[in-house]
Order: C-alpha cells, then structure tokens, then sequence
C-alpha cells in the first residue's frame, strides 16, 4: 500500500509506511471569554494551539478536556458542545512518532479565570497558557487546524457562542425546552413514531449504514418480537408526548454465548432535535439497562464521515479501536466505518 504523507513540527512533508502510524484521537477545548481564547504555544516552534490531548483509554471526552485544560493552564471549565473533527497526518520529531490524528473540537465556558504561572504548566510540548483577542488571531499563527480554529473561534464569538453546528437543512438547529424528557421502553405502538425519526434520517445517505427504509409493520413486528436481552429505549417530550429519539441494543451474537457479555447500540435522534443532549440521556438509560441484563462491553461502528455521532459516542466513554476500510457502500461509495468499544 502505498506510503502516508505526514507533516513534521516544522511544516515538512514526510513519507511514512501506513503500519507504523498510530491512531491518536484527541480532544481541544476552544474555552471563549469576552472575545478572548485560550491558547498555548509550542514549545518546540512558537505556534499557539488550543490545550487539550490525547483521550486515555476508559476516559470520556468530557474528562480528557477537564483533565488537560487543568494541567496546561490550571483553570476549571464546562463542556458545551462539540464543535468539528479534523484529520491530520502528522510526525511529532521529538518522540520519532507517526500519527494519524483524529482532533475532535469543543466549545467550552470556563468557571475559573486564573492562569498558571508558566513555571507551573504541566506539559512537555506546551506552554505559556494566555487569553488571545480572537479577532486578531490568523490561521498562520497555528500549529495545525489554524483556519478551522480562527472560524470556529470566530463564530462563537460573534455567536455568543448559542451554536456553531449547523442543521441539515444548513440553518442552527433551534434550541428545545427538553425539561421535560423521559426514557422508556419501547412499546408496539411506538412503531410509526420510530418510522418517522428513522427513514428521513436513512434518506439523507449521511449518517447510518442501513440504506433501506422500514415501514411501520415490520417496526412493529420487530419490537413485538425483541430478544429478551435486548433494550430498546424512547426518548419522550413530557409536554407532547413526543417521540424524538431512541435507542436500542441486542447481543452481538446468538450462535455462541461466548460473546454474551458483548452489546451492540445504535442511536438515532429526530433531525430537528439534534444536538440537545437526547443521545446522553438515552446512553444513561441505556447503560444501566445493560448492566442489569449482564452485559460487560458495547462494541458498534460508526461511519467515518459522520464525525457528531463519533464525537458522541466518544463523550461517552466509547474509545476507538480501529478503522475498517470501504466497510459501507451509501449511493455507489465506499465509506470507511471507526470502530468503538466500551467496557461498562
């Protein structure tokens, strides 16, 4: 196969055999205060980049970001949302180390302002922890990411940070009073509420590998006939009784009970609730059910070019294991799909 190129700490280009990158996914806080950033710069060249690193194994991403943001600048923050993924192919020279990057963005509000001495930043490739004006910051300044960072950075400003993803359609998807939501199981006359979250999302070829659409007989039929191991749970608006997503999970095998500690979920949220915290409060559900059942691990796949549901997953505790190449076929491509597990 052939070689990747990869981009050193000075900006060269660099041929690396496939086998000997390692996968690296990575969490940035991009922590906003009265039009100002929080930035660091590289020891090794004098370009900023934003703190945050790599996930540790059994960490979520909500923890790396915590965990980082405390040791390079010695401040306390909250995890708004995530903002994008970016590759990068990358060679860090002081420890003669290939990546293949997987740089995951979050908006964040800091509680504390107060930074650390620079003597005190506890990090071996950053330093100088400083509030940076975001309008005069240029994409050149940067490590890596600079024109995705000044953008991103920008916006939020400009925004007040409400939103920076935008909704299928293009627009920010609207803000919902969700106060009122539940999880439960899924019942048989749940079936057309589910048709209608599920083929709208199967028809827009960007999120899900399944490329058929279902009807209500055969949702119906399937929730009659669920395993006795299986969960399937609703995400309900108290106010309207509305079903605006779910999620369920069966074995990942039947043909041995070798793999009977092993789940499999799939998540789906209603296009037009996305990005409001529905994933989260059905995962909680969805992990305690599991442990109840006897489950010890979830393992699925998520496509690679769905970088929200990755992001998702990752923030609750998921960690990547691997990548399957031209896994999927959605409208004559091949998609490569990120493969994940957690142990519960």
């Amino acid at each position: 196969m052939p070689d990747v190129v990869c981009v050193t700490l000075s900006g060269e280009k660099r041929l690396f055999a496939r086998e000997r990158l390692v996968l690296r996914p990575a969490a940035y806080a991009l922590i906003l205060h009265r039009g100002r950033v929080l930035l660091l710069t590289m020891r090794h060249t004098g370009k900023y980049h934003p703190p945050g690193g790599g996930v540790h194994p059994a960490e979520s991403i909500e923890e790396t970001l915590q965990r980082e943001v405390r040791e390079e600048a010695g401040i306390e923050i909250q995890v708004e949302r995530f903002l994008r993924l970016e590759e990068l192919f990358f060679y860090y020279d002081p420890s003669d180390t290939a990546y293949h990057g997987l740089h995951l963005f979050y908006l964040c509000h800091p509680l504390t302002l107060d930074l650390l001495a620079d003597l005190r930043v506890d990090d071996g490739s950053a330093e100088k922890p400083r509030w940076v004006d975001v309008q005069g910051l240029r994409p050149e300044q940067f490590q890596a990411h600079g024109a995705t960072i000044v953008e991103l950075c920008r916006a939020a400003s400009e925004s007040d940070a409400r939103t920076l993803t935008p909704a299928p359609d293009g627009g920010p998807p609207a803000a919902r009073d969700l106060a009122g939501l539940t999880v439960r199981d899924a019942r048989p006359d749940d079936a057309a509420a589910i048709v209608a979250i599920l083929d709208p999302i199967i028809a827009t070829g960007a999120y899900t590998a399944i490329d058929t659409p279902f009807t209500v007989e055969e949702e119906r039929s399937y929730i009659e006939h669920l395993p006795p191991r299986a969960i399937f749970h609703m995400a309900v608006l108290g106010g309207e009784q509305r079903i605006v997503g779910f999620q369920s999970m069966e074995p990942f095998a039947t043909y041995t009970h070798a793999f009977d500690h092993v789940g499999v979920p799939g998540t789906f949220v209603d296009l037009a609730y996305r990005r409001q915290g529905i994933a989260r409060r059905l995962f909680t559900a969805t992990f305690d059910a599991a442990r109840r059942k006897g489950y010890r691990k979830l393992f699925t796949y998520v496509r690679a070019d769905n970088p929200a549901a990755l992001a998702t997953y990752l923030s609750q505790g998921f960690r990547i294991v691997g990548r399957a190449a031209a896994q999927v076929k959605i409208g004559g491509q091949y998609i490569d799909e990120i493969v994940i597990e957690r142990i519960l």
